[in-house]
């Protein structure tokens, strides 16, 4: 977790140094614009703000200028002086927490740890809700388990028959789904690919072909399918790379 800590006084910024630095990244400043600039383009979790500055009552505004960059970091104002005029001034900005001078180290220390367990816990279900859900339909046994080993990183759905497909639960929570073209059964592919587009709506589709240039080539797959790969398929680092990627259509 990073931590930017914005005080005039470098005892201070050591301080927090020797707090924290064994646990987190922490970068102090006690430059306005060194500070700016850097928030600018790398964004902590955590900024730790005196009110004061310099002899200057900027605090506000530098936290009205991290708001502005950003709406979920995390600010800590400090200051000599912390009374309900200033806790409403700043009420807008969403801060974290108000600590008055001297800093209570047990106290600011435990704020630090909620707010990385908060993070934690965040990142872990984003990670959870993003994890690439993969459906496969593909008849042929052999295809089926050499798709299963190369795409066990995934959470894989492989279906055989259309009917499968059909019957799949939470189809909202499928982020990618790869079609055979020819299937077996008489299955018609353009009846698979409609419903496919109907009922996965936030899956982008990948195309499996012998041939795939006319396809390609044909305005209403190009309009729906996102990626196009050839048989016999040995690409599969390249279709990882596809299903990782956001809904951006390609042609491969």
């Amino acid at each position: 977790m990073k931590i930017y800590t914005m005080d005039d006084n470098k005892q201070i910024n050591f301080l927090y140094k020797s707090l924290f630095m064994e646990e987190y990244e922490i970068t102090t400043f006690d430059n306005i614009g060194d500070f700016m600039r850097k928030i600018s383009l790398v964004l902590p979790e955590v900024v730790i703000l005196d009110l004061n500055f310099q002899g200057k009552s900027i605090g506000y505004d530098i936290a009205v200028k991290v708001r502005e960059i950003s709406k979920t970091v995390s600010i800590i104002i400090i200051s000599s002086f912390i009374d309900h005029h200033i806790i409403k001034k700043f009420m807008s900005l969403n801060i974290y927490e108000f600590l008055s001078k001297p800093i209570d180290l047990r106290r600011l220390d435990a704020i630090i740890h909620e707010i990385a367990n908060a993070t934690d816990a965040y990142c872990e279900l984003a990670k959870r809700l993003y994890t690439n859900r993969l459906c496969i339909l593909e008849d042929t046994n052999q295809m089926r388990l050499l798709y299963g080993y190369q795409f066990s990183e995934f959470q894989l759905s492989l279906c055989k028959h259309f009917d499968e497909l059909k019957k799949l639960q939470d189809k909202h929570e499928v982020n990618t789904i790869i079609l055979d073209y020819k299937l077996a059964d008489n299955e018609n592919f353009d009846d698979v690919l409609d419903y496919t587009r109907k009922y996965y709506q936030n899956a982008k589709i990948i195309l499996i072909s012998g041939s795939i240039m006319n396809l390609r080539l044909d305005q209403k797959y190009r309009d729906v399918i996102q990626y196009f790969f050839e048989k016999p398929v040995d690409c599969f680092d390249t279709i990882k790379a596809a299903i990782r990627e956001s809904n951006v259509r390609t042609l491969v």
